[in-house]
């Protein structure tokens, strides 16, 4: 799955291929995130509030959906939801990219400041900050 900044659309590939399977459009909205069934074009869903310029989105092992926002917050919607549940805001500067480790520790990729900021499962609090070696961050991976 692509998502196509100018022209709002998702664009979806088959694993492995090259060829595009089919696009995307309807539900596509600035900021939003649409959800749809498995290998369909049918909108389940569409969240919008408490989104601003959504850049990244990753999911908690509980189900909760995590999205990075321009804005400098993370919002976080209940599994199958669409209202705001929490936000998370101290230590999150321009997030980039989302993801969780194994023992559920989300972990944050700020490009303004420069650091990956850590929070323990289903907390708003920084757990710690890593700033040695970071320079403009944009992706994270977790080694299994």
């Amino acid at each position: 799955f692509v998502a196509n900044y100018e022209n709002d659309t998702v664009t979806v590939y088959a694993r492995g291929k090259t060829n595009l399977l089919r696009t995307i459009s309807q539900g596509i909205l600035d900021p939003s995130v649409t959800v749809y069934a498995p290998g369909s074009t049918n909108v389940l869903r569409t969240i919008s509030q408490g989104l601003v310029h959504p850049f990244a989105l990753a999911f908690d092992p509980t189900g909760n959906l995590y999205v990075a926002n321009a804005s400098d917050a993370i919002t976080i919607y209940p599994p199958n939801g669409t209202t705001l549940l929490r936000s998370i805001t101290q230590g999150v500067n321009l997030p980039i990219a989302l993801g969780f480790d194994s023992t559920g520790n989300l972990f944050v990729a700020n490009e303004r400041s420069r650091t990956v900021t850590v929070y323990a499962p289903g907390s708003s609090s920084i757990r710690r900050t890593i700033s040695d070696g970071i320079n403009y961050p944009t992706a994270l991976a977790f080694q299994p």
